[in-house]
């Protein structure tokens, strides 16, 4: 059985699709991982469902593998727009949810009934999609919901920081990619026949997130998606050596095989040390953080007890002074009165004589 470039990138993308969902839910601790790996499961369902159309043996056939593909595709716009949001650190809006729903409408739609697609026709040497009205209504929901969705990706890059930009510049850049790929897939379903080759670039999404979390820690997974990646780059190379057609293959396989599980150990090596640097340099972060944290309570709550003690003393002060200007007032009044008596005394005797 010859492949054609489309069954090709369809299988690429089920491969990458496949190990980034393994390593998501595997490996991820975060509701964030898992929601990717989600939506990496509705991808590979439409690159499985690729490469089983352009291996189809008729227009049937190739109708019941186009329905199987969709069964990811009519998913990935609340997926990813939901993912985004997560991403994001924003709440999910309620209209997000409710697409759900509306995906499983399509669903239904397409594997259970005649009203989503039309039927398949025949395009470059495989049969391709017809479309039906309603299949109209779901491509303006997909492009609509991908627009959004990268909107919020670039309002975000743009009133980041540069170490988060760095985060959310390589996911968009990941997505943009797949997505504009994956985009000339539409074009023969309306008859415009340009070859979908740019399907291939969804294959290539996987691989640039995995890129940016080895090298920015975008989901704090690196180390286990490093071992997968050179897991998956043994194999493929010790499969070469195994095939060699001949000594010079043989040999130069067997090269580039060491090569390779040298290079991957250090690499490994490297990754897992520089982690284990990073999470000890966020302990004695935190550890600062919350010291300095400690401190500044105790420093307010030092400098309340100091303002009570100021307090205590000034109104002791006021009170001892207060208490001089009643002694004043008293000496004074005794004054007076000694005064006033010795001035009566001498009144009386004057009367007297």
């Amino acid at each position: 059985m010859e492949l054609n470039v489309f069954a090709i990138s369809g299988g690429l993308i089920t491969l990458s699709s496949s190990t980034m969902a393994v390593a998501m839910f595997y490996f991820g601790q975060r509701w964030l991982n898992r929601l990717l790996g989600i939506f990496c499961t509705a991808v590979l369902m439409w690159g499985l469902g690729a490469f089983l159309v352009g291996t189809a043996t008729d227009p049937i056939q190739a109708l019941l593998f186009w329905k199987i593909g969709y069964i990811g595709v009519v998913f990935i716009p609340p997926m990813f727009t939901h993912f985004v949001y997560v991403f994001l650190e924003r709440k999910v809006p309620l209209l997000v949810r409710a697409s759900y729903i509306l995906s499983g409408m399509f669903l239904f739609a397409s594997f259970f009934s005649n009203a989503f697609f039309a039927g398949t026709h025949p395009f470059d040497g495989f049969w391709y999609l017809s479309p039906t009205a309603l299949y109209d209504i779901f491509l303006c929901y997909f492009l609509l919901s991908t627009i959004y969705a990268h909107a919020l990706l670039y309002f975000a890059y743009k009133h980041s920081d540069s170490g988060r930009k760095q985060q959310i510049g390589y996911f968009f850049i990941a997505t943009f990619v797949g997505y504009l790929g994956g985009s000339f897939s539409f074009l023969p379903v309306y008859g415009i026949n340009i070859y979908p080759y740019p399907n291939l670039c969804v294959a290539f999404y996987p691989l640039i997130m995995g890129y940016a979390i080895l090298r920015h820690n975008l989901f704090d997974i690196r180390v286990a998606v490093a071992q997968v990646l050179i897991f998956l780059l043994w194999i493929f190379v010790g499969v070469r050596f195994i095939f060699s057609n001949s000594i010079q293959d043989f040999l130069l396989n067997g090269s580039l095989f060491v090569s390779v599980v040298i290079l991957g150990f250090f690499l490994v090596r490297s990754v897992t040390k520089e982690v284990k640097q990073r999470e000890r340099s966020e302990e004695l972060a935190k550890e600062v953080e919350d010291k300095n944290g400690k401190l500044n309570e105790k420093t307010l709550e030092l400098n309340r007890q100091l303002a009570e003690i100021e307090k205590m003393n000034k109104y002791m002060v006021d009170r001892e002074l207060k208490m001089v200007e009643l002694k004043k007032e008293n000496d004074a009044t005794k004054q007076e009165n000694e005064a006033l008596r010795h001035k009566l005394i001498g009144n009386d005797l004057g009367s007297a004589d």
